[in-house]
């Protein structure tokens, strides 16, 4: 059974394993709205739409098109039958990578923090906007001797298992980056030198906030949605915590 069935909902377009949707750790919550507050005040009226606080979400993997899970705009409101949820049960048993410390802000520009992330420094990758997409990233404190940090490690368990991640660069890249989307900004109403100097200005701000948060079994769900910002009334959500013959 779902724990959130939205009425009247649209087609399904896609299913995710995410973390944090609809309750974002409290000292991660502050440190995004200061950002947003701060995105708000910098940027032209209408330029920025905010990501509602509730949507707001790290996705962990993509686990499909409606098509590849099977799920279909017709079936039941509680049948959660084609949902791949004994997959992502044995997969994140598998792994054994929950749960871990995820570290969001707090990097300074000039400290080696012993990593990269797509050979730039994490104060770097911090903070970023990609075309529309306004993100924050954070990593996991815990890493290999390889450097693969349990995120990682998750993930290419997933891939072993046929789940493709959405930024991998082929088989055997390691994607230690969570990613969470804050808003979106209308780009046609800002000059790309007025991006970039925003963009060194959210870095230096992020840079003196810490949020250091645990990524429990509690906090992942799988949603099914058709809009990828995951509004409230058209987001399946199935808690995974809550179904029978939970492992981890």
């Amino acid at each position: 059974m779902y724990d959130t069935m939205p009425n009247g909902f649209a087609a399904i377009k896609g299913t995710s394993l995410v973390a944090f949707y609809r309750h974002l750790p409290s000292s991660l919550s502050h440190l995004v709205e200061g950002i947003q507050a701060r995105l708000c005040s910098m940027l032209p009226v209408g330029s920025y739409e905010p990501q509602p606080a509730a949507q707001i979400h790290a996705t962990i993997i993509r686990l499909g098109t409606a098509l590849d899970v099977g799920i279909h705009s017709s079936r039941s409101d509680d049948d959660d039958s084609m949902l791949p949820i004994a997959e992502v049960h044995e997969t994140i048993s598998a792994s054994s990578a929950l749960p871990f410390s995820i570290q969001f802000g707090g990097y300074n520009k000039s400290q080696d923090y012993g990593f990269e992330s797509d050979s730039r420094s994490p104060y770097d990758r911090s903070f970023d906007i990609r075309g529309d997409h306004v993100v924050l990233i954070g990593w996991p404190e815990r890493r290999d001797w390889n450097g693969v940090t349990p995120l990682g490690s998750l993930r290419a368990e997933f891939e072993k298992r046929g789940f493709a991640h959405k930024y991998s660069k082929g088989i055997g890249d390691i994607d230690n980056d969570m990613y969470i989307t804050l808003g979106h900004v209308n780009r046609v109403m800002l000059e790309d030198d007025a991006v970039s100097n925003l963009v060194v200005a959210m870095r230096e701000m992020i840079a003196s906030f810490k949020s250091v948060v645990e990524l429990t079994y509690d906090d992942l769900a799988i949603v099914s949605y058709s809009d990828k910002t995951l509004p409230i009334g058209s987001t399946r959500v199935f808690k995974l915590a809550n179904s029978q013959g939970k492992s981890h």
